[in-house]
């Protein structure tokens, strides 16, 4: 087994347009085998800005307002750093549409 690795290939997240800037969307997690301190970053499918993550717990929140108009799936590309290792895994977040009348 490789020495840091995420605890799933792939996370899958569906999200309403109206969640609230700041809500918490999931947590990814990475460990390495030697207790290493891990520190995570988002790498890919940011471009907007839309999402931000705690590089020492994985958690990832919402930054602005999703729109089901503009956007309605992101994939994300999150990298887990220990030890001189780097794993990566995405994260599907699909918003769901709110009816806007």
């Amino acid at each position: 087994a490789a020495p840091l690795e995420f605890s799933e290939p792939r996370y899958c997240v569906t999200l309403s347009e109206s969640t609230p800037v700041a809500a918490t969307l999931l947590t990814v997690t990475a460990t390495h085998t030697h207790g290493a301190a891990v520190r995570y970053s988002i790498t890919g499918g940011n471009k907007d800005g839309l999402f931000t993550i705690d590089q020492h717990s994985g958690l990832i929140t919402l930054a602005a307002a999703l729109d089901y108009e503009i956007h309605d799936k992101h994939e994300l590309v999150v990298a887990a750093e220990g030890r001189g290792e780097t794993v990566h895994t995405l994260v599907q977040v699909r918003v769901a549409d709110v009816n806007d009348n």
